[in-house]
């Protein structure tokens, strides 16, 4: 889920995993990361921002630059081949649990 992942503090790993955990699986956990169109990313946005507790611009473009993210990470390893194998799903929650780091 964090290709830098390197760089990021303890507690910015926490607060993507919890955006994601909390808002992008919840959303697209069941389609496969492929398939997700800009179609979708724009629902997605009109949900978000048309909710009981709308999310504010910014935390909405917190939402989308993990999304890409996750997107940019799924389409590095299609490029180098590395296709979902045993016991890995080509859906989003996949694609998050292929890249999450371990605690720590």
């Amino acid at each position: 889920m964090f290709p830098d992942v390197k760089d990021h503090r303890r507690t910015t790993r926490a607060d993507y995993r919890a955006m994601v955990e909390n808002h992008l699986l919840p959303y697209f956990g069941g389609m496969k990361v492929a398939a997700i169109t800009s179609g979708d990313v724009d629902a997605y946005v009109v949900v978000k921002r048309t909710a009981k507790q709308p999310l504010g611009p910014q935390t909405l473009g917190q939402h989308l630059n993990r999304l890409h993210a996750i997107f940019r990470g799924g389409t590095q390893r299609r490029a180098g081949g590395d296709e979902p194998g045993p016991g890995r799903r080509a859906s989003l929650g996949a694609e998050v649990a292929l890249d999450d780091p371990q605690p720590g």
